[in-house]
């Protein structure tokens, strides 16, 4: 199972390299302390993922399919994970809105924020702080639902691949974008999120599905062709070597400047 997982993973990747390099929305600058940064944080929240990860399936109910008092059929099976896959999306749609939201969690989450150019290491880019928070949050409406660890971590893969994808410096047609973005989160849907001008900063929050930003009204109608116009980055650090590594981490911790 691991090794197809990162099988999986590595074919994206170079396909989101390829597409990165033939089909960009805008021309990648070479930085190498920004992809050092970001390859970093990925490596540091990999491991304490995993950790995390370990300690929550511990406690996560693994089936009921041998209680005799439950024994449900594969129809019900399927429902319920569905059901629960939806529930842990809008779950992760509140919670992001809510790093936006709160002073506290955003100084810990502009750092994804704070990168200069849009492109699937961006989705690797988090503080470990903002990873432990997010499975603080998560982690008791999980046990209240009683969501098997498979859901838990059938959810946890397709958001990262829809991240990976929705984070990447890759134009889309407008018609594929257009039918696309109806229910999944596409590159273009995601890029004004990353909008240096707060007001589309404070949009597009969803992370695998769209609907949520329709029903909450945080979507803002966009146009493909418009997304070189999209301005990516805060204005409070205007230069990548302002979140290098070395500073990146102690970001939430550093004076709180005014945001855009």
């Amino acid at each position: 199972m691991t090794d197809n997982y990162y099988f999986l993973v590595a074919f994206i990747l170079i396909g989101l390299i390829l597409l990165e390099r033939f089909a960009p929305v805008s021309k990648s600058e070479a930085d190498f302390g920004r992809i050092v940064t970001n390859i970093g944080l990925a490596a540091m929240n990999h491991y304490l993922f995993r950790f995390a990860m370990v300690a929550l399936f511990l406690y996560l109910p693994k089936t009921r399919i041998n209680d005799s008092e439950y024994a449900p059929t594969l129809t019900l099976m399927i429902a319920e994970g569905l059901i629960g896959f939806v529930i842990l999306d809008f779950m992760y749609y509140l919670i992001h809105r809510a790093f936006h939201r709160f002073s506290w969690l955003w100084r810990v989450h502009k750092l994804h924020h704070s990168d200069l150019e849009l492109d699937f290491t961006t989705s690797l880019r988090h503080h470990p702080l903002e990873l432990a928070l997010v499975l603080l949050l998560a982690s008791p409406v999980i046990f209240l639902l009683e969501l098997g660890w498979a859901t838990v971590a059938f959810y946890i893969l397709v958001s990262e691949l829809v991240a990976l994808c929705a984070h990447s410096n890759i134009r889309l047609p407008q018609r594929i974008d257009s039918a696309l973005s109806k229910v999944l989160v596409t590159p273009s849907f995601h890029r004004r999120h990353h909008s240096r001008h707060r007001r589309q900063t404070d949009s597009h929050y969803g992370q695998i599905f769209t609907i949520w930003d329709h029903l909450f009204r945080s979507y803002a109608p966009y146009n493909v062709a418009s997304d070189t116009e999209v301005e990516i980055g805060l204005n409070q650090y205007p230069r990548s070597e302002d979140t290098h590594l070395h500073k990146a981490l102690t970001l939430p911790f550093t004076q709180h400047k005014p945001d855009q």
